[in-house]
């Protein structure tokens, strides 16, 4: 990717780029926008789709995929591993966007848990899911230093429950969700 300026990218570049260098990677993203696609669903609703694969399958799936299936599940967890660190990597290469709140937190939590919280699961959560879910929110965002990370995630445990009203109201139904990815929305 290097032949290319990070500003002048495209995230489709960008994944054609991974996708040939990595056929599991390939193979894993395929499987799961094929399996996990459930047309017509809210931003709140749990999948109700019987193909959806975790993804600890889905990599099970992608090894079978290139033609070297899992020996057991501990070879799944681990190709899901080095899948997930992929993405990490190919996500450093995507072109930079101004992130708002509204859109970390759905990059964070959908892309998490197949559906957006709303703001009364998060009152109900325990301060361990809520730790959890905010570190989640906190790395989608831009890097900062670690005192302003420390605020800002101080601020998101106070705002969370509005901030997944203002979700739950703008992007209710599966079809909004597009929207999100503007960086002018939010």
């Amino acid at each position: 990717m290097s032949d290319i300026p990070k500003a002048e990218r495209t995230r489709e570049d960008v994944e054609a780029h991974y996708r040939t260098q990595f056929p599991l990677l390939a193979a894993y993203l395929d499987i799961v926008a094929e399996r996990n696609h459930n047309d017509g669903r809210g931003i709140n609703d749990l999948y109700d789709n019987p193909n959806a694969v975790d993804t600890v399958t889905g990599a099970a799936l992608a090894l079978v995929g290139i033609g070297r299936p899992a020996r057991d599940r501990e070879d799944a967890v681990h190709a899901e591993r080095y899948i997930r660190s992929l993405q990490d990597e190919m996500a450093n290469e995507f072109p930079p966007v101004d992130l708002t709140i509204v859109a970390a937190t759905i990059d964070a939590l959908y892309g998490f848990a197949g559906s957006m919280l709303t703001a009364e699961e998060w009152t109900d959560f325990g301060t361990e899911d809520a730790e959890f879910y905010l570190d989640e929110v906190v790395a989608h965002l831009p890097d900062h230093t670690d005192e302003l990370k420390r605020l800002l995630r101080e601020t998101l445990s106070h705002a969370m429950p509005s901030i997944l009203r203002e979700i739950t109201e703008k992007y209710g139904t599966n079809r909004h969700l597009a929207a999100v990815k503007e960086p002018s929305d939010g």
